[in-house]
């Protein structure tokens, strides 16, 4: 199926597989808009970050939510992107709050904040490296910073555009070989 997001704060499932289909058959409805969403790698699962500072995570059959049990699991802002990693077991978010954090996609609990991830300012984009192991994000500081997940660090930074506090995204071409 397809998904899309929709002005009206709705995440609406398409059969894409229908293409004569024009109305949703399902639907999440959020109180706020909603800012990002990424599908386990299964289909099962989606997670959704808004403009709240909650992670949602929703079972994509029943549409049952999800939040971790720990309120210091959360972003203080909102949610600015949310990745799976290729295997699913985890996935990380980045928030308006200046922080990354990792989560278990088992248990939905954070296992690792890092606080002021590009330098007092917005934490824009996540992505993981298909192994798993490295984590590449952008901020509104034009700084891309490549994170060893094992080791919670930066080890290689990457400068980009002289203009600050512009939403950037950064992303791996299919080979790894550029960001």
């Amino acid at each position: 199926g397809k998904t899309w997001l929709s002005n009206d704060c709705h995440v609406k499932f398409f059969e894409f597989s229908k293409p004569s289909t024009k109305r949703a058959f399902k639907s999440i409805a959020e109180v706020v808009p909603v800012r990002c969403m990424a599908f386990h790698p299964s289909g099962d699962f989606l997670l959704i970050g808004t403009e709240q500072p909650t992670v949602r995570l929703y079972d994509s059959n029943t549409l049952q939510c999800y939040v971790s049990s720990n309120p210091k699991d959360q972003h203080s802002g909102p949610i600015t992107s949310i990745k799976y990693s290729s295997n699913g077991k985890m996935y990380a978010s980045s928030s308006k709050d200046g922080t990354i954090k990792l989560w278990d996609g088992v248990s939905n609990r954070c296992v690792n904040t890092y606080p002021n991830a590009h330098s007092n300012m917005e934490a824009s984009s996540v992505v993981f490296s298909r192994n798993g192991k490295y984590l590449l994000s952008s901020g509104k500081d034009s700084i891309v910073n490549l994170w060893d997940i094992t080791g919670g660090r930066i080890i290689n930074t990457y400068k980009g555009a002289t203009q600050s506090a512009v939403r950037s995204q950064a992303v791996f071409n299919h080979t790894e070989d550029y960001i």
